[in-house]
C-alpha cells in the first residue's frame, strides 16, 4: 500500500478509480473500501452487473460513500464495448425490480 500511495500522490493528475463487483455482499465492499481508504478514491467501477438481479449492496455503498462517484459500469467481458456510465434512474429502476436492465 506504501509503494501504491507513493506512486500516486506525487502525481495529482492520476484519479484513483476503485473496481468493485456487482455481484460482491455490502460487507466485502466496505472491506474493500476500508482496505484502500489511505487512498484518494475519487469514483467506481462496477463490474458483472450483468451478473446480479439484487443492487441493493451498490446502492448502500453509494448512499454510505457520497463523495465516490461511479464512473463506469460492465455488462459483459467484452472490454470498452460492455462499458457504460450508469445512468442514476436505470438504477433505481433495477433497485425497485425492473430486470430489464442494459
Amino acid at each position: 500500500m506504501e509503494e501504491l500511495k507513493q506512486a500516486i500522490y506525487p502525481d495529482k493528475q492520476i484519479a484513483v478509480y476503485l473496481v468493485l463487483a456487482a455481484t460482491a455482499k455490502y460487507e466485502d465492499m466496505e472491506l474493500m473500501m476500508s482496505q484502500f481508504s489511505d487512498l484518494p478514491i475519487e469514483r467506481f467501477i462496477l463490474t458483472k452487473v450483468d451478473e446480479t438481479r439484487t443492487i441493493g449492496a451498490i446502492i448502500n455503498i453509494l448512499l454510505n460513500h457520497p463523495d465516490v462517484g461511479v464512473a463506469y459500469a460492465t455488462n459483459g467481458q467484452n472490454v470498452p464495448d460492455d462499458l457504460f456510465a450508469p445512468d442514476p434512474r436505470e438504477l433505481a429502476r433495477r433497485l425497485l425490480g425492473d430486470t430489464d436492465y442494459e
